[in-house]
């Protein structure tokens, strides 16, 4: 009898807004849930190595509010084609 493997998805939750006494007036939650995490390794890898200048490169987190158009275009473009869930509060 062949025992079936457990399959697992990723999810990945970042925040954007201040809730402290001077906060922003947005606060957004957002998640994606995805299966294979390298999907979404090799959009970034792909994106640090052909659209980055070398400063920008380097960096630990590229933010999408410190970005151009043309960055924040890729990665919204490229996630829209893979397999994924996206959810936002």
């Amino acid at each position: 009898m062949k025992e079936k493997m457990a399959s697992f998805s990723h999810v990945y939750i970042d925040e954007s807004g201040d809730l402290g006494s001077y906060g922003s007036k947005y606060f957004v939650v957002a998640a994606i849930k995805i299966d294979n995490p390298l999907t979404l390794s090799r959009i970034i890898k792909k994106l640090r190595e052909k659209k980055l200048n070398k400063k920008i490169k380097e960096l630990h987190e590229i933010k999408a509010n410190n970005s151009n158009r043309k960055i924040r275009e890729y990665i919204l473009e490229n996630v829209r084609k893979i397999n994924c869930e996206i959810f936002v509060i």
